[in-house]
């Protein structure tokens, strides 16, 4: 019978405990407004970029972050969805990130 080393089951368990403080933190989450959860009651099951999204950040945003190059700011554009979703050239993250809004610029 082999014997077991304390070495390699102390690493073993910091890898472990690593995995399950990982876990507990994804777990948790941020914590949203009440308004914000009470809105959310009556979003649909899945939400669609451009017909929910997009004519509120026409409304919105397109001035200054839409199709004409002259008005853009930020080189940041929100009417294309793959540009919507492309990293900041500011290196502060993403301005949309489906379905995290906690991790989404915009949100913040």
């Amino acid at each position: 019978m082999d014997t077991l080393n304390y070495k390699e089951l102390s690493n073993g368990m910091h890898i472990l405990t690593w995995y399950l403080w990982c876990g507990v933190l994804l777990s948790c989450g941020y914590d949203k407004p009440e308004t914000l959860v009470a809105m959310e009651e009556h979003l649909p099951d899945q939400i669609d970029y451009n017909f929910h999204v997009k004519p509120i950040l026409s409304d919105k945003c397109f001035h200054c972050h839409g199709p004409d190059p002259e008005n853009r700011e930020a080189n940041l554009r929100l009417d294309l969805e793959e540009m919507a979703y492309q990293a900041l050239e500011s290196g502060d993250g993403y301005a949309i990130v489906p379905g995290r809004p906690g991790e989404s610029q915009l949100y913040r």
